[in-house]
């Protein structure tokens, strides 16, 4: 795939939101800012979509939703879900769509805020 090329890192979370480990990959990334107007106000959120190509994966990568994604590297022991969240501004996988049967281009496409 073309422009996926940015460096990601993927954390995968046990039910405890424990970072059991980072995954580096390759892949696009693109956030955008939307609202939604509900019976309490206006609500803003930040949207980012990632497309992991399947050639980038490693053998047995699955995303699942409630896991992490970083947009660069991570060295060093990763830290709690939270401080990821809030120091390092990862984003919470909220969709998962597998698009791996594609065949102009295989991937995983990744819905996250």
């Amino acid at each position: 795939m073309q422009l996926c090329k940015e460096q990601l890192t993927y954390f995968v979370l046990d039910e405890r939101d424990r970072v059991e480990k980072a995954i580096p990959l390759f892949g696009s990334w693109y956030s955008k800012s939307t609202s939604e107007l509900t019976d309490k106000g206006m609500t803003f959120a930040q949207v980012t979509e990632c497309r992991i190509p399947a050639e980038y994966a490693p053998q047995g990568f699955t995303p699942k939703e409630n896991d992490m994604l970083l947009r660069g590297t991570f060295d060093g022991d990763p830290p709690a879900a939270a401080l990821l969240k809030h120091r390092y501004h990862a984003v919470t996988v909220k969709a998962v769509r597998d698009n791996r049967r594609t065949v102009m281009a295989p991937h995983w496409h990744i819905f996250a805020v």
